[in-house]
């Protein structure tokens, strides 16, 4: 038996778990049908006809299974009374036939039941092929034109795009996004709501919300408010013992780390990491180590340290601004800089979870306990929770210890306290004096705007798009669309794994329950769209008026880190409109929980009230992929219970392993997993819900975006799936996850007419639940 890892109780907030939201679905199946799919019958015939034929099937199958179940007990009962009654001389003569005879007549019932049974299973699955042939064969197939306002902005999105002189069938991807007028269509929805951000900061003149408050501080500081900015970013570093470039001259006998783990855990200043402490249904509290979001101060200098006289200049600036000199020569500060951002550079886009005890051993220059020591420290007062070595941590970067051990390793403790004090120095000066050239070099006003609204969203998570946000999804009826919506993905993939017969019967139950179990965080609270409730739970965060901007923000960021005990810390709080990279969602493997920005329900990865085919080829696929990582080599690690343990996997299973090692192709790079199953299961789901929807009203579909009447729904749904991957600078990975799931899947072959054995139609097709 593998080993288990302790486990805890405790749960992980307020937000969406799918076996909890099962309650909701059957209630509002019809919302999955929109309205300008219904197609009403008013002769009800057809449905009339099948109801007649289904009701006279049923009636015979019950008959049936009645005869079966009865005819045993009958059989018995005649056995018995015909026994004749003899003395007991005579039936003691006889015991040993009579029992012999019983276990005939007990092993012949046995045997009758099975059979019965077997021939219930049959006639049940019978039943089934034959209403499905009944019903879709009555249900009357019709065509009709889409021109409501999604299926306008897709069509005019993918005709920008497409290049028909490309055949689909040699390179889909050049098909589709040949001739994009944008460089990358995921980068330019995180753009777009970006500009959407700045429109909404601006419209309140007066200033009346924090969000707007603080980033019209940050964007023009007062010249009255600039030395009082400086005067507490001084304070600050003096709270933290770093007496770079002030103090110099005092020695501070204090661990860089036990710095770092004050910065991070307080405010969430550090440059490292940020920390998060988290409920595990499993494992009691988690310790999250997530990547900083810095990049908006850092978009020019992150690995671009200028030259040698260029950065002495860079120096000499700081120190005139903080009215400070410092004896240390700027060529170390310049080392100093490469080694932290180093760190960032080298980060690992692997997420890997270990017991905190186990940090200290892939970083023995840190000292033996002095992460743990230092988060105990830090974290009493802020949560009801004692942290011991064998709790466990999450690395969204699986290489930190080892490039903090690095780190360590190069540098005094000295020098890493300098380092620390330099680049948080950089990182704010800017902003706190409104020079943003010290940091920015080209188009440096939008480069400033973009970093004001860091400095508001990482603290005020989603509240400067909340008349946006509360816009699109104004009714409870549309949001819970969204989660009905998520819900019939995993139902799928549920569905699939039920009926992979290649998986051991006990490997299906796991998956299936781990994937029920997923927890989900894509709709913010439900308090976030009710301006009272809103602004209630808001009102904890300081007015944003009374101080200058860098007190104000410090302020915020120290009740922003206390509220991570909340039950609405992550999808309140902490949640975000836009993404750090170009994708939208996330998967945590130990809390099995998936995440997501508010940009993966915009267009064109998913409309409100669109057709089946947009959504479940943006939304629906994109989150199967998510979902399908809960199951691949490192998600087959925990289990169903988030307990560390090999439940399945390429060791445990050859066909597992014979499925994700197939060839994709010569000189393929993208994996098999999790695109091949989410390809399959995204597909999937969307012709389950067209089913549903033709059952309700009668009427199979097949809709035709206006501008785009020659292609069908099939082709459409592919043609969604690549359009959000167009991106020129990265055309030879987004081409490979474009066209290598799609070549190995026939109902793109079929829906293309591509011939067998041509670039887009694989010979050997690479399949996982079929």
């Amino acid at each position: 038996m593998p080993h288990r890892e302790k486990a805890g109780k405790s749960k992980h907030g307020s937000m969406l778990s799918f076996g909890a939201a099962k309650r909701d679905s059957h209630l509002h199946k019809a919302k999955h049908v929109h309205h300008s799919e219904l197609i009403h019958d008013s002769s009800g015939k057809a449905m009339g006809n099948v109801g007649r034929q289904l009701h006279a099937i049923k009636s015979s199958l019950q008959l049936v299974k009645r005869k079966t179940v009865m005819e045993p007990e009958i059989t018995s009962k005649q056995t018995v009374k015909s026994l004749p009654h003899h003395d007991e001389s005579a039936l003691s003569r006889t015991h040993q036939e009579e029992r012999q005879q019983q276990e005939l007549e007990m092993t012949k019932g046995k045997l009758l039941h099975l059979l019965s049974a077997c021939a219930v299973l049959v006639l049940t699955t019978l039943l089934g092929v034959i209403v499905y042939m009944l019903l879709f064969s009555q249900l009357r197939t019709t065509t009709e034109s889409c021109d409501t306002k999604p299926c306008a902005d897709l069509a005019a999105r993918l005709l920008d795009s497409m290049d028909t002189s490309v055949d689909p069938c040699n390179d889909f991807y050049s098909f589709v996004c040949a001739r994009a007028s944008v460089r990358s269509v995921r980068g330019s929805m995180n753009a777009k709501a970006i500009q959407n951000q700045f429109a909404e900061l601006s419209t309140d003149l007066w200033l009346s919300e924090r969000p707007n408050r603080l980033y019209h501080k940050c964007l023009q500081p007062e010249p009255s408010e600039r030395a009082g900015n400086i005067l507490v970013l001084k304070s600050i570093l003096r709270n933290l013992s770093l007496s770079w470039p002030e103090d110099e001259q005092l020695q501070y006998d204090r661990h860089p780390m036990d710095v770092m783990i004050e910065m991070a855990i307080k405010w969430d200043i550090n440059f490292l990491f940020s920390l998060e402490a988290v409920d595990s249904q499993a494992n009691g509290k988690v310790l999250v180590f997530h990547k900083p979001r810095i990049t908006a101060a850092w978009v020019d200098r992150l690995g671009n340290t200028a030259g040698s006289i260029e950065y002495a200049r860079h120096v000499h600036t700081h120190l005139t601004i903080l009215n400070a000199s410092s004896s240390v020569n700027h060529s170390m500060l310049m080392e100093l800089e490469r080694s932290f951002t180093q760190v960032l550079l080298r980060s690992s886009h692997q997420q890997s979870w270990i017991t905190l005890s186990k940090f200290d051993s892939r970083a023995p220059s840190l000292g033996k306990n002095v992460l743990l020591k230092y988060i105990r420290i830090y974290y009493d007062g802020l949560l009801e929770h004692s942290w011991s070595s064998e709790d466990w941590a999450v690395l969204e970067d699986s290489n930190l210890p080892e490039n903090i051990g690095d780190l360590f390793e190069k540098h005094t403790h000295e020098q890493l306290l300098i380092g620390i004090a330099w680049l948080f120095v950089q990182s704010h000066l800017w902003a706190l004096v409104g020079k943003p050239a010290l940091m920015f070099k080209e188009d440096i006003e939008e480069k400033k705007k973009r970093a004001c609204l860091e400095y508001v969203d990482s603290r005020l998570g989603l509240l400067s798009s909340a008349e946006y946000v509360t816009k699109l999804f104004r009714s409870h009826d549309t949001r819970r669309d969204v989660s009905n919506f998520l819900l019939s993905v995993t139902n799928e993939l549920k569905s699939l794994a039920k009926n992979a017969s290649w998986m051991d019967r006990e490997i299906r139950e796991i998956l299936q329950l781990k994937i029920d179990r997923i927890t989900l965080n894509v709709m913010p609270a439900e308090e976030f769209f009710h301006s009272q409730q809103r602004a209630s739970l808001y009102e904890i965060f300081p007015p944003m008026n009374t101080s200058v901007f860098f007190e104000s923000w410090l302020r915020a960021s120290r009740i922003f880190q206390s509220l991570q005990g909340h039950e609405h810390f992550r999808d309140f709080y902490s949640k975000r409109r836009t993404s750090i990279g170009p994708e939208p969602f996330s998967y945590n493997y130990l809390l099995n929980l998936v995440d997501a920005s508010m940009v993966a329900l915009e267009p064109p990865i998913y409309y409100v009230g669109a057709p089946f085919t947009i959504n479940y080829a943006g939304l629906g696929l994109l989150f199967a992929r998510e979902v399908a990582r809960s199951f691949d080599s490192q998600g087959t690690t925990v289990d169903n219970r988030g307990e560390n343990v090999h439940w399945w996997g390429s060791a445990q299973s050859a066909d597992y392993s014979r499925r994700v090692t197939c060839d994709l192709g010569q000189n393929a790079t993208v994996a098999f997993m999790p695109a091949i199953p989410a390809l399959e299961a995204s597909y999937s789901a969307y012709k389950t819900a067209v089913y549903h929807a033709a059952a309700l009203i009668g009427a199979v579909k097949d809709i035709r975006i206006r501008g785009l009447e020659s292609y069908r729904e099939e082709q459409i749904f592919f043609m969604t799936y690549c359009y959000s991957l167009c991106d020129r600078k990265l055309a030879t990975r987004r081409r490979e996850e474009c066209n290598v799931p799609l070549s190995h899947f026939s109902k793109f072959a079929k829906a293309f007419r591509c011939s067998r054995g041509s670039p887009m139609n694989a010979l050997k097709k690479c399949k996982f639940f079929a």
